[in-house]
């Protein structure tokens, strides 16, 4: 899998019109935009490559990653699951890599497992702290 996608930012911060891009709510997908920042397509260039198999007839398991990059540099970020903001003054915001195993069993019984890990770039603080998640999804259908 390859994928880039582009929200446009404003050029013009001052001029009382916005025109930054505004998101659809696909954001909230691993398959789209990462698990670790699931970020708004607002002022970002969003790269991503993946490759998924199937070790076994039931169980998946994807390996998906991100790179991102504001369109134009601001201090803040739309919509994401991080609470450090950016400098203003670099766009290479940083890069992401998630896995994702699913397993599903008989009689409508799948476990889900979804692992990320968000790695700050240069448009954060040099002691930005690399964002780790992991989540265990059950379900029974009945």
């Amino acid at each position: 899998m390859l994928g880039a996608a582009l929200g446009s930012g404003d050029s013009n911060l001052d001029d009382d019109v916005d025109r930054d891009f505004r998101q659809t709510g696909l954001q909230g997908s691993y398959f789209y935009y990462g698990e670790v920042l699931a970020p708004e397509l607002s002022n970002m260039w969003i790269a991503s490559a993946g490759v998924g198999m199937e070790p076994l007839a039931n169980l998946s398991v994807d390996v998906l990653y991100h790179r991102y990059r504001q369109h134009q540099a601001a201090d803040e970020l739309r919509d994401v699951l991080i609470d450090e903001d950016p400098d203003g003054r670099h766009r290479d915001l940083g890069q992401a890599v998630d896995v994702v195993a699913a397993w599903w069993g008989k009689r409508n019984f799948d476990v889900q497992l979804i692992l990320g890990t968000f790695f700050p770039g240069d448009a954060f603080a040099d002691d930005a702290d690399n964002v780790f998640f992991a989540e265990l999804i059950i379900s029974y259908q009945f």
